[in-house]
């Protein structure tokens, strides 16, 4: 069963409409009502969503819920206490225990040097990733599962030296970034890359490739990836990364 959290209200969602189970005060949900939920309904996967919350008050039910899969979803109208948009690596970081974080935070303007330690998340999902950089690739998020970006914008050359870092050893098994104005022959020129031609198997999805859309990569220790072009109704919309995938 799964167990759904906002900001003052916790919910079960259940086979029929999700039923409101309680209103309280966020020290009674977090000292009494949430652990005897956990425990009595057997609950192994929760979502919490934070909305117009202090991260402050959100890590009080991150305390609770350690030892069980836990999706964060950060919103965009989510404010600090002076009012302000929260900087999202902070977001991040006040999150990083969590197994799942999907976060809409644009952020207008250059971001200061960042001080937080590596990611290692089993999905991020930056639905306003403006403010993401290749430093974040190659660095915050290189040991991140599964990583789905919209809305970042990266050169050819800052594509190439992420392929380069992950060819030296990252956890990232799949990468999409939703985005144009790339050019895949480019980005794998001067790489030990070998192009894909025909029927290839990615996610379970079938693909026919043609030349310059598809490439297999290695990382030191023998893991294959597959890095591709993605597209929709004939438009080029994004670059991914994937190690699930079968040439046949």
């Amino acid at each position: 069963m799964e167990f759904e959290m906002t900001r003052l209200d916790s919910q079960l969602r259940l086979d029929s409409p999700r039923v409101n189970i309680f209103r309280s005060s966020v020290e009674n949900q977090v000292k009494t009502i949430i652990p005897v939920c956990l425990t009595l309904f057997k609950i192994t996967k929760c979502t919490l969503y934070v909305e117009q919350g202090t991260l402050t008050e959100s890590k009080k039910f991150l305390e609770v819920l350690k030892g069980t899969y836990t999706i964060v979803t950060f919103q965009d109208r989510c404010f600090t206490r002076s009012r302000e948009r929260a900087n999202p690596e902070n977001v991040l970081d006040a999150f990083r225990q969590v197994q799942e974080i999907w976060v809409k935070c644009s952020h207008r303007g250059a971001l200061s040097k960042s001080t937080i330690r590596p990611l290692q998340f089993e999905r991020l999902n930056l639905s306003k990733a403006n403010w993401v950089n290749i430093k974040h690739l190659t660095s915050l998020f290189i040991d991140c599962k599964f990583v789905v970006l919209s809305d970042c914008v990266l050169t050819n050359r800052e594509f190439r030296t992420f392929l380069e870092r992950w060819m030296k050893g990252s956890d990232m098994r799949k990468l999409s970034i939703r985005c144009t104005g790339f050019n895949m022959r480019s980005i794998v020129r001067g790489l030990e890359a070998t192009p894909v031609v025909g029927r290839i198997v990615i996610d379970n999805c079938v693909y026919i490739m043609t030349e310059g859309e598809c490439y297999t990569i290695q990382q030191q220790n023998g893991l294959q990836a597959v890095v591709y072009n993605e597209y929709s109704i004939g438009q080029l919309v994004g670059f991914r990364l994937s190690t699930n995938f079968t040439i046949s």
